[in-house]
């Protein structure tokens, strides 16, 4: 059986992940790739 709390953690977790690479890109100047990041964790919530 899936561990509702668990799931929820795990996407929460890997959201706040890739929302710091996305900053680290776009400060960077890497601005599509950055950008890219920060698509992708919107879909994740």
């Amino acid at each position: 059986m899936i561990n509702v709390k668990n799931q929820i953690l795990y996407w929460q977790t890997g959201a706040e992940e890739e929302m710091l690479n996305a900053k680290i890109l776009i400060e960077n100047k890497r601005f599509l790739a950055g950008l890219f990041f920060v698509i992708y964790v919107l879909k994740r919530y």
